[in-house]
């Protein structure tokens, strides 16, 4: 998942409001958190403070 759909897909569930959309507002950011770790491993991101 791009940051850019998740956006997109963050800002529908925050109009929607609710707990069902909050709690898929976590899923997606659980997501894209998963995504970037997963970057960040195989040495995809580099990291500026170290």
């Amino acid at each position: 998942m791009t940051v850019d759909r998740a956006r997109e897909l963050l800002q529908v569930q925050a109009n929607f409001g609710g707990f069902y959309n909050r709690n898929s507002a976590w899923l997606i950011l659980a997501e894209v958190h998963t995504v970037g770790r997963r970057i960040c491993q195989s040495g995809g991101f580099i990291n500026a403070g170290n």
